[in-house]
């Protein structure tokens, strides 16, 4: 008789789920560049690393949560809502031949003409 009998199928089916001691086997950890560097950094508990870290953490705060979003903000103000945004840059009016300047009222005469030259 060859294979299993049914006693030794069903020992083989409960000893499965049994972990052997090097189970389970996980991925390595995957960290960003700057998560390697700080747990590097912060492997000895030194009060001046421990203060260079929080200082880091919290500018980095305030830069993605205030200064990143007002930069947004001014440049939708400046370039989408304000009609005159700091009065920087401003498009001059088109003048035609006719028109007069506001300035000095000047009236503006028509262009010459030049038969010879392309323009």
């Amino acid at each position: 008789m060859t294979g299993y009998t049914r006693d030794e199928k069903l020992r083989e089916w409960l000893k499965d789920p049994e972990l052997s001691p090097w189970e389970p086997v996980l991925p390595p950890e995957r960290m960003w560049p700057m998560e390697k560097f700080w747990n590097k950094f912060l492997v000895n508990k030194i009060p001046w690393r421990n203060i260079v870290y929080k200082v880091y953490r919290k500018s980095m705060f305030i830069f993605t949560h205030v200064l990143v979003p007002v930069w947004i903000v001014h440049y939708y103000m400046k370039y989408h809502v304000a009609k005159k945004p700091y009065a920087i840059v401003q498009s001059k009016a088109r003048i035609f031949p006719g028109d007069t300047t506001v300035e000095t009222e000047e009236v503006i005469q028509p262009m010459k003409e030049f038969p010879d030259q392309h323009h």
